[in-house]
């Protein structure tokens, strides 16, 4: 038998193409190689009836016509991991796809309203890749730590007042809040005032939402000394501070997708806030996936898609629970249940380390690549009627 011949479209170099495209579809040709043969691109080709199917992620589907092609042979399997907010567009091509592929049971369950043929493919990771092998730059200081995107202000928000109950406590000088990806690229779409024409344009620093991020992590500053306030407000290029470890806060600059989990190494406890909204529930758990990974223990929001993986450490009265592999923050209580939890963990740092053990086995059980790969080939094979 032929083997199956995949094209994946590659919608950008950030953590959708990453995760949903490069690297299972890279993996699969290292695993099954006998099996299969996957091409993956930046761009559409013109011969797409040259595959037996060709996968395309919601966000890079801006050809409707593979879809909707009378002459095609091949099958179009739709990567969908997050919400699409009912777009009519999107709605008519996730109809006609032979098969989405998403990464939740719960957001499956939507996508079944629409299609029939919906398979659970999560996002997954495996040590033998570089940026997922633990390593940690050492500290006198637990760092509480956040790695995130660019949309995430309302929920970052949850922690606002947190700094401030750290800086007048008695964990002042024992902890940091860590803000970890930091950036100030990015573009406005807007209209030009001389032509009318729809431009783009640099994303002016006032508008960026990292540096909103730092002012909650740092109280509008005032969590830091002004000297080192001064340079946080006034630095654009990815340059430390001398004195930074004296300090309460500090962050570091983003990283290509490639690189982007090394920055773990910075982070003892992964804080995770996430408010509970239609389209936050259709998100993928893949912040604990990179933490389990990483043996980094995770505070998150008691929220849809955390509360499936996490079983809570500190159950109700506050019992241990030996088998837990992660703490969960009601949202409701506000940042003081935030700082229980940061509290709790500093005065018995050896739970930090059998959080992150309990966390890595239920990553490697639930999202290690390798598993993930053979059922996405087997998906693939049945799908084109080779099984």
């Amino acid at each position: 038998m032929e083997k199956l011949k995949v094209l994946s479209i590659i919608p950008d170099e950030g953590g959708v193409g990453y995760f949903r495209s490069t690297l299972p579809h890279f993996r699969m040709n290292e695993l099954f190689a006998e099996t299969v043969d996957c091409t993956m691109t930046f761009n559409p080709v013109l011969y797409l009836n040259n595959y037996d199917i060709v996968h395309v992620c919601k966000k890079s589907i801006a050809s409707p016509e593979m879809l909707f092609n009378p002459s095609r042979k091949y099958k179009v399997v739709l990567d969908i991991d997050d919400w699409w907010n009912d777009d009519p567009n999107l709605t008519r091509i996730i109809r006609a796809a032979d098969l989405i592929t998403t990464t939740t049971e719960y957001f499956k369950n939507i996508i079944l309203k629409y299609n029939s043929n919906v398979s659970v493919l999560p996002n997954a990771a495996a040590r033998y890749i570089q940026q997922f092998i633990p390593s940690t730059i050492l500290s006198n200081k637990l760092r509480f730590g956040l790695l995130l995107g660019s949309s995430h202000e309302e929920d970052v928000k949850l922690l606002s007042g947190l700094a401030n109950m750290l800086y007048n406590s008695e964990l002042k000088d024992k902890v940091q809040l860590v803000l970890c990806g930091f950036d100030l690229s990015g573009s406005l779409i807007t209209k030009s005032t001389l032509t009318g024409e729809i431009v783009t344009l640099p994303l002016p620093k006032d508008r960026a939402p990292y540096p909103k991020y730092e002012k909650i992590l740092t109280d509008n500053y005032k969590c830091v000394s002004e000297s080192y306030g001064n340079f946080l407000k006034n630095t654009d290029i990815p340059v430390t501070y001398s004195g930074e470890k004296y300090e309460m806060y500090f962050r570091r600059w983003t990283k290509p997708i490639t690189e982007y989990a090394d920055m773990y190494k910075w982070i003892d406890v992964l804080l995770v806030p996430l408010k509970d909204t239609v389209f936050n529930r259709c998100k993928s758990p893949l912040k604990l996936v990179e933490a389990g990974y990483r043996n980094i223990p995770v505070i998150a929001s008691d929220v849809t898609p955390y509360k499936e993986d996490i079983i809570p450490y500190f159950e109700k009265g506050g019992i241990e629970n030996l088998a837990g592999n992660g703490i969960l923050v009601d949202n409701n209580k506000g940042a003081k249940a935030w700082f229980k939890a940061i509290k709790r963990l500093c005065h018995d740092p050896y739970l930090i380390h059998r959080i992150a053990d309990n966390l890595y086995k239920t990553v490697r059980e639930k999202y290690y690549l390798d598993d993930i790969c053979k059922k996405r080939l087997d998906i693939y094979l049945k799908l084109t009627g080779r099984c």
